[in-house]
């Protein structure tokens, strides 16, 4: 992985929290404050959501295609519905 992320100039990159500069080591960004996992050769400065966010982003993924289509459907008809 560190191969990866050595394509990137580390000089653009800091510590999102303390804009202290960064290191590869062992397929992690290190600062001296904490440590960035790379998925894909991609830093992760995010953290994982919690279980509640979780909980409400499954929900608002099962709610999307519903939404998209009545979206869709709400503009058709406001579009073409007036016979104009």
């Amino acid at each position: 992985m560190e191969g990866a992320i050595a394509t990137l100039d580390l000089n653009l990159l800091c510590d999102p929290v303390t804009h202290a500069p960064l290191e590869v080591r062992g397929g992690v960004l290190l600062s001296p404050s904490a440590s960035y996992e790379l998925r894909e050769g991609i830093p992760v400065f995010a953290p994982e959501p919690e279980k509640l966010n979780r909980k409400y982003q499954k929900m608002y993924d099962r709610l999307a295609p519903v939404y998209d289509f009545a979206e869709s459907a709400y503009q058709y008809t406001r579009l073409f519905g007036r016979g104009v």
